[in-house]
């Protein structure tokens, strides 16, 4: 659920920032509300029934963990969010 435009000037340039964003997603979550459960998270670019698809690939950035963007967004120069502009 998480792309990102590399050419932004600030998430382009921001690893951090951008890991931080894609750990506060709560992909399982949003697999049982809005697709009743019904659905795989994506863990990379290649989707079951492809060659190349690997299901036990666990991206370190793909899983909820609030304390560890919180730890990404100081890394990111952006501790608690502060000085971060609005992202649209």
């Amino acid at each position: 659920h998480d792309t990102f435009n590399m050419n932004d000037p600030l998430l382009g340039k921001n690893k951090y920032l951008r890991q931080a964003i894609s750990m506060v997603i709560n992909s399982e979550q949003l697999v049982n509300l809005f697709y009743n459960g019904r659905a795989i998270a994506a863990q990379g670019p290649t989707p079951p029934g492809l060659a190349g698809y690997d299901p036990t690939l666990k991206n370190p950035y793909r899983q909820f963990n609030l304390e560890k963007a919180k730890e990404l967004m100081k890394k990111a120069g952006y501790p608690n969010g502060e000085g971060l502009p609005v992202l649209e």
